[in-house]
């Protein structure tokens, strides 16, 4: 692509990659050293099912 005869973007192939979703109780098992007092008053406002923000009508 260019503008007035100059280059201003490459055109390359588009691939989508995704993140993947984890429960938080295996993110938890990331940090085994750190110590959240306030960890079972936190979790018990999570629902434990996780979702994806970007997954397409996750807000329908």
């Amino acid at each position: 692509m260019t503008v007035h005869g100059r280059p201003v973007a490459d055109l390359v192939p588009h691939f989508e990659t995704r993140p993947t979703w984890r429960p938080v109780t295996d993110l938890a098992a990331l940090f085994p050293g750190v110590d959240d007092p306030h960890w079972d008053q936190d979790m018990s406002l999570v629902d434990g099912a996780p979702t994806d923000p970007f997954e397409r009508d996750a807000h329908l």
